[in-house]
This record gives C-alpha cells, structure tokens and sequence, in this order.
C-alpha cells in the first residue's frame, strides 16, 4: 500500500516523470528510487480489505459463543452446533461483498 500511494504520487507529479520494471520491482527514474516488489492495483487494494475485514474468524466465533453463554445458558449446545455454519456464512458475505466492491469500483485520475 506504501508503494502504490509513493508510486501514485510520483505518477501525478509531473509528465516527464518516467519509470521502469526490474523484475517485479519499480524503479523510478527521476528519484532514483525502487519500489521493492512494485504496486498492487487500488482495484485489488479495495476488493482484498473488504475480504479480509469480514467478522468470519475463530476470534470472532469464541466471542460470540462466551457472550451467548452468558445471555442463554440453556441454548449453548444450539449455539455451538451452528457456529461453524455462521463462520461459513460469514465468509461468504465478506466476499461476496469484496466483489460487488470489485464491480462498482471506478478509479479517479
């Protein structure tokens, strides 16, 4: 992500502003600076967060089970026999959501 805001920067700072790939590194020019494993695309920056910032994780789901515990006693062994499908779910709306980001995402320049 610091890569590709230096490298967004030093693109919009001027037109005589060149650079090039060594392998999968950036070099740019006028700075005389390499971006070590260039730019991830701003596309792939907002489809990866949404992706990754989903509530489906086993944190989450010990949370969720201690705090029902102490709501529903008597509901615990409902609760634990459905907490994985919750995390599946959960996941699957986290990407779900990942790709519609993906879709509507129009890039600004």
């Amino acid at each position: 992500m610091v890569n590709g805001r230096a490298f967004r920067v030093y693109v919009a700072g001027g037109v005589n502003n060149t650079w090039s790939y060594v392998g999968s590194d950036i070099v740019l020019d006028n700075l005389n600076q390499t971006l070590t494993g260039g730019v991830i695309d701003p596309r792939s920056e907002i489809i990866a967060t949404y992706a990754l910032c989903g509530s489906a994780s086993f944190a989450i789901m010990g949370l969720i089970i201690g705090s029902f515990e102490a709501i529903v006693p008597n509901r615990i062994g409902e609760i634990t026999h459905n907490i994985v499908r919750a995390m599946v779910v959960g996941t699957f709306a986290s990407y779900l959501t990942a790709c519609f980001a993906g879709l509507l995402f129009e890039e600004d320049i």
